[in-house]
């Protein structure tokens, strides 16, 4: 491949957290002393300020990415994607490759891993994707989003996209990532040789937001789980509460919209998946 070709990679915009948790802010975090800045390809974000009853909390969400509808409340319509490429395709993974993840269970202990297998049974029932559980580890988010390579050098085969990192932790442990007020954040992952194609990412969950485990009430462990897996495969924020990837949903599975979002992303013609290399991960910035 001629990397000389290639179109040099989108500018920085933010990345993509769930709801806030109490207590929340109503000022942007400072920029996180030393960190270095990370490219991030998705598309302009606006900022929700959500009245509730309990105060004022602060969404940031991705727009709807062009040509995408208007969101139509419970319908089929209702979706949007993170961003798509100049021929009007969302951003996605190849639908012929499979997606490897890994949890780091944090303090929260490893009773979560059935959570998070729901959640990713979920997710690939509805898009068509495949998964792979990789095991269980135990690494530190900080130095691989500094980092930022997103590679794994793998014995006799060579460098490999990094899988997944599914990570629980603690309300200080997010605001060192640079990430307040949210009870989960989604760092998808593209490169510099294709950044419209996904191939590896990080998803922290807020270990302190004292969720419950399960599916039955939004939300949960397992809904916060299901809505940053859809992030990761390429949804973006709907402004209708009747689906999962809205700010602040009131259902506890995947609606109409998401849905359909979902089954587009996981159609369409294998991907040319470009090769792992070092320093060529294109990382969203807190």
């Amino acid at each position: 491949m001629n990397r000389l070709e290639l179109p040099p990679p989108p500018t920085s915009q933010p990345y993509l957290p769930f709801p806030p948790a109490p207590p929340t802010w109503t000022h942007p975090p400072p920029e996180p002393p030393g960190r270095r800045r990370r490219r991030a390809f998705l598309t302009p974000a606006i900022g929700l300020v959500l009245v509730l009853l309990s105060g004022v909390a602060r969404v940031v969400a991705s727009e709807t990415s062009r040509g995408d509808p208007g969101p139509l409340f419970g319908g089929e319509r209702s979706h949007a994607f993170i961003g798509r490429s100049a021929d009007g395709e969302p951003y996605r993974w190849d639908p012929c490759s499979t997606i490897s993840y890994q949890i780091d269970p944090g303090r929260v202990g490893d009773r979560i891993v059935d959570d998070v297998k729901e959640a990713v049974r979920r997710t690939s029932e509805a898009s068509g994707l495949r998964f792979r559980f990789d095991g269980v580890v135990r690494t530190s988010v900080g130095e691989l989003l500094d980092e930022g390579s997103f590679v794994t050098n793998e014995a006799g085969e060579g460098l490999r996209w990094s899988p997944i990192l599914i990570a629980f932790r603690s309300r200080a442990a997010m605001r060192e990532l640079g990430v307040r007020g949210a009870l989960g954040v989604t760092f998808p992952v593209t490169s510099r040789f294709d950044a419209d194609q996904f191939v590896s990412g990080a998803i922290v969950i807020n270990a302190s937001a004292h969720l419950e485990e399960g599916f039955d009430r939004a939300p949960s462990f397992g809904t916060v789980l299901q809505h940053e897996l859809g992030h990761t495969v390429g949804l973006g924020h709907i402004l209708d509460p009747f689906q999962l990837m809205s700010p602040m949903p009131v259902v506890t599975d995947w609606g109409k919209g998401d849905l359909a979002g979902l089954e587009e992303l996981g159609e369409g013609p294998c991907l040319d998946v470009p090769s792992a290399e070092v320093h060529a991960a294109i990382v969203p910035v807190p």
